[in-house]
């Protein structure tokens, strides 16, 4: 749709801002989660400007997502703007932490900071509205506010400046990859059907319950995993694998004639002309990696084929469809007609009970470790949105020499014995077993 001639500091949302927040009615919680585990205090004044300051520096974090029926925009929303949240932890801020992942965030708000204080070492966990940036911006936001702490520190009265409020434009990758007509590189029916589905039971949302499994490993131990492999495949085409096993022995599989398929997202900044600079907005995609019977005996083999997947994809433009299919949506229906059309493939996808489980790749927060003043961190992860089924979303993200898996979920649609049970199989085929 064209801009409407919106008033000044209103911001039209994109594509990607629309299906993210569209989202939320059938298939997510929209909600993106990072947590830094401390091993003492933090000052609440000091965090409470930090996260003042980044609002600042990333003004969408002040803005409120309005639908629009034909367009919608981002507005300004100082308001409503909330800062640090202070919660007793107790002796185990790690019990605490539970409470907080399942408290959603205040409706319209796109960010809540939450200090947890506890004996054994405070905790802070941010939640980011999906609708206004994607894991990448998650994991900038995290390294954003770590900055901003330590500056503060040594300047009580910095001010970075008042940011811009950049939606990413995806058109600018598009032409890097030398597309100028959308319509005639967009295949409407490339796409394959699902083959698979994580169980789960078809429950109503009342009472439904966000959650969260996690497991922690060593990544220097997937490092050596990765080197002994042929070929040497890259840590996003181990981790994959590792994934595709799991699913495997899980037996998710539904037909052993039909391949498995697993939705990898991918970043397009790395696609963006030189010198875009980037803010926190979504601008990802994903791609379809769809692996054929007859491989399962073999880890070695197993990765090779995900390897060649995976770089015959990276060669040929990764994530086009589904980056064209957002900006279809986006230039060619009013959001109303594009809410309702996302309502009936979601009920043609309950109804088909299979969905391809997405794989997200969360990235590095730091390889190298960090302190809040003189306050060391000894873990930080990120957490992927809560799925509804069928669908179903795994991520990793990694800190220091330690990688956390993390599954997202809701109950009692999906067991907690059935997930923890899924995130033991990664454990062991993390192992190369």
């Amino acid at each position: 749709m064209t801009n409407r001639g919106l008033p000044n500091g209103h911001v039209p949302a994109g594509g990607q801002d629309w299906a993210n927040y569209m989202g939320r009615a059938h298939t997510t919680d929209a909600l993106l989660q990072g947590v830094v585990q401390l091993e003492g205090r933090l000052d609440p004044d000091v965090a409470d400007r930090a996260v003042r300051l980044t609002m600042e520096a990333e003004p969408i974090l002040g803005c409120r997502f309005v639908e629009h029926p034909a367009e919608p925009y981002w507005e300004p929303d100082l308001e409503r703007q909330g800062w640090l949240r202070i919660e007793a932890g107790g002796n185990n801020a790690a019990e605490q932490l539970e409470s907080v992942f399942t408290r959603r965030l205040e409706e319209g708000r796109m960010l809540e900071v939450t200090l947890v204080q506890a004996s054994d070492g405070d905790a802070l966990v941010i939640k980011l509205d999906h609708a206004c940036c994607d894991g990448r911006g998650a994991g900038d936001y995290l390294r954003l506010l770590h900055r901003m702490y330590n500056r503060v520190l040594e300047e009580p009265g910095y001010q970075p400046g008042v940011g811009r409020i950049d939606r990413g434009d995806p058109t600018a990758v598009f032409r890097t990859w030398g597309i100028g007509d959308l319509r005639a590189a967009f295949h409407a029916h490339g796409m394959q059907p699902p083959t698979m589905a994580f169980p789960y039971r078809k429950a109503g949302s009342d009472g439904a319950v966000p959650r969260n499994a996690r497991r922690t490993v060593k990544l220097s131990g997937l490092e050596q995993l990765r080197e002994s492999l042929p070929g040497r495949p890259t840590m996003n085409d181990l981790l994959l694998s590792i994934l595709f096993t799991a699913f495997y022995r899980h037996g998710l599989r539904t037909d052993e004639a039909e391949p498995a398929e697993i939705l990898s997202t991918v970043d397009l900044r790395r696609w963006a002309p030189d010198g875009w600079a980037g803010t926190l907005c979504n601008l990802s995609s994903y791609i379809p990696v769809r692996i054929p019977k007859g491989l399962w005996g073999c880890f070695p083999e197993l990765v090779s084929a995900v390897s060649r997947i995976m770089a015959a994809e990276k060669a040929c433009r990764p994530g086009l469809q589904g980056a064209l299919s957002m900006e279809m949506m986006h230039r060619g229906m009013t959001y109303a007609s594009a809410k309702e059309a996302l309502a009936k493939l979601r009920g043609r996808t309950e109804q088909q009970g299979r969905a391809s489980p997405m794989w997200s790749n969360l990235g590095i927060l730091s390889r190298t470790p960090w302190r809040f003043g003189q306050t060391a961190v000894s873990a930080a992860y990120l957490l992927t949105p809560a799925m509804r089924g069928p669908s179903f979303m795994a991520g990793a993200s990694s800190y220091e020499d330690s990688l956390t898996w993390c599954v997202s979920y809701y109950e009692p649609e999906r067991s907690s014995e059935e997930i923890e049970r899924f995130m033991d199989l990664l454990e062991v085929a993390g192992l190369g077993e």
